[in-house]
């Protein structure tokens, strides 16, 4: 085999050790941004229900529940206020007076499901007692499915919205220092020159 293939060889060994090395490290910290742009993710795989609750468009608060019922569910993250045989009037304060019996053009709470990749209004009230794993939401609209798609990077929020957390994990829970992509990227490419310089060298004569 000649100087000049066995460089050849060399270097395409080198470039694609480099880039397997390069690729485990980047798997774990992509990995974890995925699931914390995805808060209801952990939620579900836990068995827990992830409920979310909107006010005409712009999210109220949302988070993960065990608990048994849709009441129950809502409690655990705000105020509800009930009229007449049960009917939820007002969740989060929202809106400022209760209406036990809005008119067919007036915003009232509507209760969703998600099931199969759409939202599907809720045939039962708040004793429903739901699907682990599961999510639903709280929408104060004229019957309009809430706005935003499970599984997105960050669901539709407003200025009084409470934050959901979607910033990446600590380095503890298994990611990277930020410097450490880029310090290895730069490696690749170093290793990928100094290859390519090697294997373009004219052996001296002798």
């Amino acid at each position: 085999m000649s100087l000049v293939r066995t460089r050849g060889l060399a270097l395409r060994l080198w470039i694609a050790t480099l880039s397997a090395v390069t690729l485990s490290l980047l798997a774990g910290p992509l990995a974890a941004t995925a699931r914390a742009q995805d808060p209801a993710s952990e939620c579900l795989a836990d068995g827990g229900i992830y409920v979310y609750v909107f006010e005409q468009g712009t999210e109220l608060v949302a988070g993960c529940t065990h608990a048994q019922t849709g009441m129950a569910r809502l409690l655990e993250f705000t105020t509800v206020q009930t009229a007449g045989q049960g009917f939820i009037c007002q969740i989060a304060g929202r809106p400022d007076r209760c209406v036990a019996d809005p008119a067919g053009d007036q915003p009232y709470w509507s209760y969703w499901w998600w099931r199969d990749g759409e939202w599907v209004y809720a045939n039962i009230g708040a004793g429903y007692r739901g699907v682990p794993g599961s999510i639903e939401a709280w929408h104060y609209s004229v019957g309009e499915p809430p706005p935003t798609r499970p599984g997105d990077p960050q669901p539709s929020t407003g200025a009084a919205a409470e934050p959901v957390e979607s910033s990446p994990p600590a380095a503890d829970d298994g990611g990277l220092p930020s410097w450490v992509p880029t310090a290895v990227t730069a490696l690749v490419i170093v290793g990928a020159v100094a290859g390519y310089a090697l294997s373009r060298r004219k052996p001296r004569g002798g």
